[in-house]
């Protein structure tokens, strides 16, 4: 197998990492509407800001590996003598996503156990 098949295998890997993470932040939501609706929550707010935590830390990795390999498929496109134009952009955008994550990150992990993820969290990312 190929240096580049490799490649896009590892970013299909990140990118069900990244559903989860998605999918993870929508039942944390899901769980602060409980709560403010008065209602029984599926977590406390102290086991909903860790899990938020983890989250963000595995998404911060995950944005960190995405600019590895986007630096891997530069590589692979120099060698070939193609137009670095559209990787060099994909590097930048990594770059972006891995400074919002690392925002993300702090900001959750500075946060007290008495905020609601929804206050603190940033789905988007």
């Amino acid at each position: 197998m190929n240096d580049e098949v490799k490649i896009i295998y590892y970013q299909i890997y990140l990118s069900i990492l990244l559903i989860i993470g998605v999918i993870v932040s929508i039942i944390l939501n899901y769980n602060t509407v409980l709560d403010l609706e008065n209602k029984d929550t599926l977590f406390n707010k102290k086991e909903t800001l860790r899990i938020s935590r983890y989250r963000n830390f595995v998404v911060l990795i995950i944005s960190i590996l995405f600019l590895y390999l986007n630096y891997r498929n530069k590589k692979i496109a120099k060698e070939k003598s193609e137009d670095l134009n559209a990787y060099n952009l994909q590097i930048l955008a990594s770059i972006f996503t891995i400074i919002a994550s690392f925002i993300a990150y702090y900001v959750v992990l500075t946060s007290s156990d008495n905020e609601t993820v929804a206050d603190i969290e940033n789905p988007i990312i």
